[in-house]
């Protein structure tokens, strides 16, 4: 009777199901089980249940009344009620023991009493009890989430509390974020921390492991994306818990406020050592080296734990999230489509106050799906540059201030009709978006207007420099070059930056005057730029068809002053097509060397100063038989340098201007200019069909285009280091600024005055303003025409107001300039240029007059209103200016346009 009890209590143990069983430590550790009103108790090996007693015993019975004698049936049913001791009259027993305790007679959980030796055995082994007081001090304190091999095999937990503590009966789980709350691996802890007071639990490729997880799964055992690692206690409770990656739609188990960021594949999360617990799985863990069994160390970013000291109480914890920057932060330039490998060069710039600490806050990159699938989520930390800016950004992408660790292999910033959002502390409210792209049947996420366009495989979208933030997408960001680091320039459309982006009105209050944080060509001075400061540089031969791969054989070689510094400058290739495409667009970096010679070409090009980065299959350099373009800008990135149109262009554009197309070389040869012969600024004059000598003296002309091949320029060509002759004496000028009106919003003009006896060529003067503290010129407005005697010229802002001006703005204003754009606190020079051979050296210069002093920056909008001259004398020395040689008119009536293109009265201020 005996053995068929024990049957009879092993079947109706089998219905407990590990489904049936509460979450709060790991079923099958449990030494105590429920399932419903169904009660098993460790102690006494019991099942009892009344109900489930009735389910399970009425088939038992039937069989024993239909083939037994009703006698041993009757017999029977007192013992089978004899094998439920302790069960009582309540379908719901006492809460289960953790670990390996059991309940005692007075209900409490306590260790099991040790075993003494039996037939057999031997000498007592004793068991180990549960130590509760170990929960204050026991924490995670790595986790290796995504090994580079094997998952399972690799990945490891390592533990950390007081050195030599035993952890029986602790239990470490990794969970799922899913709803279903899949478990990876679950153990029960058995031993005790190290004397470094760490303890490892890991797979069987881990080093120094403490106890196995003994974890076969394929795939790993610790879950990726949304995923937890828990800690229980002794009573069940969670003690410790890490959660890491993107949570949306899942559950964070952890309890430990925001989620830890998910590293990449081969690092690990990690605590700083020594710095307090906070309790916030975002701020307590980093991403770093794998560790296992020693001291934690290799953190990715060097703020969060500047002194890994390996848990001596120095370590430091990251700074708190500044709630205040909210206000100021926002996406300031992102590099969506780039022309290599997506993840490695994808970036996202912010701007904000420099030095400010970016700890916190959230990237998220999301598509526009309904769907919402997520590619970046990032939790920040670092601070801004001295330029107020912080870029995140791939393995490829220099500069970077933190890696999103984008694994993806198509990239994590999604294309077209997609978002960037930004958030706050609270990881969940919106500090700044961006959509870009078509969002039909999309979402745009990013509750900041319409979306800015797509921009083309390897530019950005981007803010111009100081523009006010609209809060619309479109209106704010356009498609420009790639500047990470630095200030936006290169953008495509002109006026969409035309002067830097400075606000038309800075004194309003509440007003943004500077979301770029820096400086760049949009204002060129402030990067040292100054148009037409590299005399005599030009494209001195160029490979336009190689016979190997096209992109890696390309080049272009320029030829200037030795040393002269090219950043800045863009270099630009154009198909002639009505619907130009463009093949190269790249911001040059570095000096000419001492052979007066830059090469930019493809890897498979000798010599090369800096690399096309080119990854077009067909090549960066059009070769058709049709006509196509190169060209060389200044570092405003509009003012024509140089170019070079070769081929046939029928009905194409030729888009150099510079006289005739030169001829299209065949394959492996190049259109190159003859050494020391002068620029006609003739292309067809200047090239011939050559060798390829990248670095080196052109050479190997064919058809005799440069038989004497000089060495010198022709003796015939005029001192470049003498001024022409025919150019006028610039002490015979009289040249003044007449007129200066600054009226509201966009209605900006400057006009001067030809006060003498001879007409004068504008292309032989320079008009510069200097803005705000700078000391010397800020940007240069081009001019063009000739000025006749007594006559005046007037060059307005872009977007002037026709009906302010009383006419169409084209028809009043010679010239129109997005330049035009000063405020009341902006100076303007006058000057004429010398030449130089056959250009202008415009470090030879004579001023002819000024608007206000240069070294002297004005009152903030003090020159406010219309500003016109009534002492004709030319002012060479700017510090004369003074406010009593002019008329004035208060802008409250807009400004007295009435008088634009009108001689002034140049007869004294009455």
């Amino acid at each position: 009777m005996g053995v068929r009890r024990r049957r009879w209590v092993e079947r109706v143990e089998t219905r407990v199901t590990r489904r049936d069983v509460g979450d709060a430590v790991p079923s099958q550790d449990l030494p105590l089980r429920r399932a419903g009103n169904l009660r098993y108790s460790g102690a006494h090996g019991v099942v009892c249940s009344r109900s489930t007693l009735a389910v399970s015993l009425f088939p038992f019975l039937g069989m024993i009344m239909f083939h037994r004698p009703a006698f041993l049936t009757l017999f029977l049913l007192p013992a089978l009620v004899l094998v439920l001791p302790g069960c009582g009259d309540s379908d719901d027993g006492p809460a289960p023991c953790p670990g390996n305790l059991v309940r005692n007679a007075a209900g409490q959980c306590v260790s099991p009493p040790p075993q003494t030796g039996g037939p057999g055995t031997g000498v007592g082994t004793g068991a180990v009890g549960c130590d509760a007081s170990l929960a204050d001090t026991l924490r995670i304190s790595e986790v290796y989430v995504r090994p580079s091999g094997a998952n399972g095999e690799n990945e490891f937990v390592e533990l950390q509390g007081p050195a030599g503590a035993r952890l029986d009966g602790y239990v470490l789980r990794s969970v799922s974020g899913a709803q279903s709350g899949q478990t990876g691996f679950s153990v029960t802890l058995s031993g005790a921390l190290g004397s470094d007071g760490l303890f490892v639990v890991g797979g069987d490729a881990v080093d120094g492991v403490d106890q196995p997880h003994g974890c076969a799964r394929a795939s790993g055992c610790i879950f990726n994306d949304g995923n937890n690692m828990l800690l229980y206690g002794c009573d069940g409770e969670i003690v410790d818990g890490l959660a890491w990656g993107n949570f949306s739609g899942r559950e964070n188990r952890a309890e430990r406020g925001e989620p830890a960021p998910l590293p990449p594949e081969g690092m690990s999360l990690a605590r700083c050592p020594g710095a307090p617990d906070t309790g916030d799985n975002a701020t307590d863990f980093g991403v770093a080296e794998p560790t296992p069994g020693a001291p934690n160390a290799g953190f990715r970013d060097g703020a969060f734990c500047p002194d890994e000291s390996g848990g001596n109480g120095s370590g430091t914890a990251p700074a708190a999230c500044d709630e205040g920057l909210a206000a100021t932060i926002r996406i300031n330039e992102i590099f969506i489509r780039p022309a290599g490998t997506n993840g490695a060069n994808e970036f996202v710039e912010l701007t904000g106050p420099p030095g400010a600490r970016v700890d916190g806050y959230r990237l998220v990159s999301k598509s526009g799906a309904a769907s919402g699938q997520t590619g970046w989520d990032v939790t920040l930390r670092g601070q801004f540059s001295d330029r107020g800016l912080f870029v995140l950004g791939g393995e490829n992408v220099e500069g970077a201030d933190q890696d999103p660790e984008c694994t993806r292999g198509t990239g994590c910033i999604f294309n077209d009709g997609n978002n960037m959002l930004l958030y706050g502390c609270d990881g969940e409210t919106l500090v700044d978006g961006l959509g870009w792209g078509n969002f039909s049947g999309r979402e745009n996420r990013s509750e900041r207007g319409e979306p800015a366009p797509l921009p083309p495989e390897g530019r950005t979208l981007a803010r111009c420099p100081g523009a006010v933030e609209t809060g619309d997408n479109a209106t704010d960001f356009d498609v420009a070059e790639p500047t990470p680091g630095r200030r936006n320039a290169g953008f495509r459309e002109a006026e969409f930056c035309p002067d830097g982006g400075e606000p038309s009105e800075p004194s309003d209050p509440g007003t943004p005057t500077d979301t770029g944080g820096g400086t760049g060509p949009s204002d060129p001075t402030s990067d040292g730029c100054v148009i037409g400061s590299i005399p005599g540089l030009v494209i001195n031969e160029v490979l336009v068809q190689s016979a190997g791969s096209d992109q890696e054989n390309e080049f272009v070689e320029l030829r200037g002053p030795v040393g002269a510094d090219l950043t800045g400058l863009r270099l630009l290739s154009l198909s002639g097509a009505t619907n130009p495409q463009t093949g190269l667009d790249l911001i040059l970096d570095g000096t000419i060397g001492p052979n007066g010679l830059f090469v930019i070409g493809g890897t498979g090009v000798a010599n090369v100063d800096q690399d096309f980065a080119c990854t077009r299959s067909a090549g960066c350099l059009f070769q058709t038989t049709d006509g196509d373009n190169l060209l060389l800008y200044d570092c405003d990135g509009e003012t024509l340098i140089d170019g070079v149109a070769y081929g046939t262009f029928n009905e194409r554009i030729n888009r150099v201007g510079l006289g005739a197309p030169a001829p299209l070389p065949a394959r492996d040869l190049v259109i190159a200019r003859c050494p020391g012969a002068p620029d006609t600024r003739d292309n067809a004059t200047d090239f011939g069909v050559a060798d390829p000598t990248p670095g080196e003296r052109n050479s190997g002309f064919r058809d005799g285009f440069c038989a004497e091949d000089p060495t010198e320029p022709d003796p015939t060509e005029p001192d470049p280091t003498e001024p022409d002759p025919t150019e006028p004496d610039p002490g015979a000028l009289c040249l003044v600024i007449s007129q200066l009106i600054q009226g509201a919003g966009n209605n900006k003009v400057v006009e001067f005055h030809n006060c003498g006896t001879d007409a004068v060529d504008l292309e032989n003067i320079r008009l510069c303003q200097v803005r705000n503290d700078d000391a010397s010129c800020t940007l240069n407005i081009p001019l063009s025409g000739v000025l006749e005697a007594g006559g005046v010229y007037t060059t307005c802002h872009t977007s002037i107001d026709g009906d302010v001006l009383g006419g169409v703005p084209e028809a009043i204003c010679d010239s129109l300039s997005g330049s035009v754009s000063h405020n009341g606190d902006d100076r303007y020079l006058l000057y004429y240029r010398e030449r130089a051979g056959n250009g202008f050296d415009p470090s030879v210069e004579v001023l002819l007059d000024a608007f206000g002093d240069p070294a002297v920056r004005p009152v903030q909008s003090e020159w406010v209103g219309t500003y016109r001259r009534c002492n004709p004398a030319p002012l060479t020395d700017p510090s004369q200016w003074v406010t009593s040689a002019w008329f004035t008119e208060d802008r409250t009536t807009g400004g007295d346009f009435g008088a634009v293109g009108v001689p002034p009265l140049l007869d004294g201020c009455e």
